[in-house]
């Protein structure tokens, strides 16, 4: 499965809501990169958020993507399933 950094969003109310633990950003201009991971499972993550946010390390994030945004591979050839 894949997804693009910038489909993430922050919300606290959303369906398959994950809990994203801040390792470290990178603020580029008008963009900041939030790299992290999902929850107990340290799946690495890198979220793009506009430059106004700001977060310290180990912060807890609730973060959503909306099912048009997801991407499926199928895992033997790495070929896009879909559209």
């Amino acid at each position: 499965m894949g997804i693009r950094p910038e489909h993430f969003k922050l919300n606290d109310d959303g369906l398959g809501k994950m809990d994203f633990t801040v390792d470290h950003l990178e603020i580029l201009g008008a963009d900041t990169l939030v790299y992290g991971h999902i929850g107990e499972s340290k799946t690495s993550l890198t979220v793009r958020l506009p430059a106004l946010y700001h977060f310290d390390k180990k912060k807890v994030l609730p973060l959503t993507a909306t099912s048009d945004h997801l991407h499926l591979f199928d895992k033997k050839r790495g070929k896009r399933i879909g559209k």
